[in-house]
């Protein structure tokens, strides 16, 4: 496989998705725009998936990536920093490559 979700991750999607209303909700993630500073990265439960999408299971989540996103995290790593209370990407191509695709 050429993108994973660290356990860390898991668990808190599973959290997440545990307070929420809908069981089948699915688990997006979306790089946006490129800048000077970067990729930005979105988060998001949605309930269907879009036409171009990519899905991977991971324990039970079900995950969607656009074509262009799952592009950009090919061989990258979802992980959660429970410290800083925030989902980040490892080892995408943006940070192995040094320059935004």
């Amino acid at each position: 496989m050429s993108f994973s979700i660290t356990k860390n991750a898991v668990g808190k999607i599973l959290a997440l998705k545990n307070q929420s209303q809908d069981d089948h909700e699915l688990f997006r993630i979306q790089v946006s725009g490129s800048n000077l500073t970067g990729f930005q990265y979105d988060f998001a439960f949605t309930s269907k998936p879009k036409f171009n999408d990519v899905r991977f299971t991971f324990e039970g989540i079900e995950v969607l990536l656009d074509y262009f996103s799952y592009q950009c995290l090919v061989n990258s790593s979802l992980d959660y920093i429970e410290r800083d209370d925030h989902f980040e990407i490892i080892n995408s191509k943006e940070i192995n490559d040094g320059v935004p695709i």
